[in-house]
């Protein structure tokens, strides 16, 4: 990737990290190693988490009639450890994962995100025009 470019995805590590690691108790360092290799080593350097209590976010995915997958299908007690596993990654790494509470108005989410993005956006600015 050139200096400066900015990639999103919905995904990435830290997901392998809370569903494989945490839900499914896989071993974490072999995952870490595996994701270095399969990434290259490259890390994301801001995540936005979205977090919601495992019943509000099952009971929203079952209103988009049509759209559940296997993972929709699987327990509440999966569903919390892959929650927890988040979690935990978050309070591991604060300064690279923001939680942001998902059980809220659309428009606080959508404004909490804008913030959040253009702080990260000016301090990267920031920090590649003093190189």
């Amino acid at each position: 990737l050139q200096e400066g470019a900015v990639v999103l995805c919905d995904r990435f590590s830290d997901s392998t990290f809370a569903y494989q690691g945490y839900a499914r108790n896989l071993p974490l360092r072999w995952l870490k190693a595996a994701n270095g290799i399969a990434t290259g080593g490259v890390e994301p350097d801001l995540t936005l988490l979205f977090d919601l209590p495992v019943t509000i976010g099952l009971a929203r995915r079952r209103k988009a009639a049509g759209l559940q997958n296997r993972l929709d299908r699987e327990s509440n007690r999966f569903h919390i450890s892959v929650r927890n596993g988040f979690l935990a990654l978050a309070a591991r790494s604060p300064d690279r994962i923001k939680v942001i509470d998902a059980n809220r108005p659309e428009q606080e989410i959508r404004t909490e995100v804008l913030s959040l993005v253009l702080s990260w956006v000016a301090e990267r600015r920031g920090k590649l025009h003093r190189k």
